[in-house]
């Protein structure tokens, strides 16, 4: 996975991550596109997302093993298993979007 989103409707919060660069001047369309919520980036990437949907991320992560063999050093595996042993965790489970198709008529 390369990027996500977490759409919190209650807390008004859009939150995203990526491992691309963001073009100049995204952030404030995003924010002009959902005028009245908070825009924030997850700085952690996919183990931010599932600590803001509710879900710790160990065990749904990569292990140490599967890192390694797709070449992570030791160092950056240990910042990576610091992050994920300090994310806070959101309270609330959110729930998946319900999802409606209406059709072309």
């Amino acid at each position: 996975m390369t990027d996500g989103a977490v759409i919190d409707l209650p807390a008004r919060r859009l939150r995203y991550w990526t491992t691309d660069t963001i073009p100049p001047g995204l952030i404030a369309q995003m924010e002009t596109t959902w005028p009245g919520w908070k825009v924030e980036r997850l700085a952690w990437g996919h183990l931010a997302h599932l600590a803001a949907i509710g879900q710790h991320p160990d065990g749904l992560s990569m292990t140490d093993t599967e890192l390694r063999d797709a070449h992570w050093d030791d160092q950056l595996i240990t910042i990576r298993n610091h992050a994920r042993d300090t994310l806070p965790t959101e309270p609330r489970r959110l729930t998946p979007p319900t999802v409606r198709v209406i059709g072309q008529g």
